[in-house]
């Protein structure tokens, strides 16, 4: 994991002025704005959404459910917890923690 991110950072420097470079002459300046306005738009979409992602890694997994005890899922004392009875942010908040 590390060598591809190592990778990426010294390959990127010499790649990247070289699109830019084509691009700029075949298309026009403008797209290449373009280009870097979709990009940041989706890496700051994929960072704005890792708290929302569910954990599926068994031993992060195994530790939360060895500290909660008991699984809210099954127990019946939870039941008026679920989305019809309240709004969609109360329900949302109390899944999240």
């Amino acid at each position: 994991m590390m060598t591809q991110v190592q990778t990426e950072f010294w390959q990127a420097p010499a790649i990247c002025p070289v699109m830019g470079g084509f691009m700029a002459e075949s298309v026009s300046i403008q797209y290449d704005f373009y280009i870097i306005i979709a990009i940041c738009g989706i890496i700051i979409t994929m960072v704005l959404s890792i708290p929302f992602m569910k954990v599926s890694y068994a031993p992060v997994i195994r530790h939360h459910h060895e500290n909660v005890g008991v699984d809210l899922e099954e127990s019946s004392e939870h039941l008026s917890l679920t989305a019809g009875r309240m709004g969609k942010w109360a329900y949302l908040w109390i899944n999240l923690k």
